[in-house]
């Protein structure tokens, strides 16, 4: 089964990481996808992080992240999805996280 899951949207799962829709490409507007995590325990790495700030988010336990500050170290918990979501304008190459 894997660290996590896509569980709706375009997001992608390659091995123990999980990516925004079209990385290392530009992800597109209005796009979000919510991620379930499958380990408890293990502390969020970050391959790449660059979205518009403030603007496109990645929520990991409720708590926002955009711009090049990403969830390194983050512990994400089983009970709450990691969401990704994108406005209607300006994007960036998105992201790429991992569990080790």
């Amino acid at each position: 089964a894997g660290a996590w899951s896509v569980t709706e949207g375009a997001c992608s799962v390659e091995g123990d990481c999980v990516t925004s829709p079209n990385f290392p490409s530009n992800y597109g507007d209005n796009q979000g996808c919510s991620i379930s995590v499958h380990e408890n325990g293990k502390a969020i790495s970050v391959g790449s992080f660059q979205t518009e700030r403030n603007y496109d988010e990645l929520f990991v336990n409720g708590e926002a992240f955009s711009g090049s500050n990403g969830p390194a170290g983050k512990v994400p918990t089983t009970a709450v999805p990691i969401t990704w979501t994108s406005d209607r304008s300006v994007t960036r190459a998105g992201w790429k996280i991992c569990l080790p």
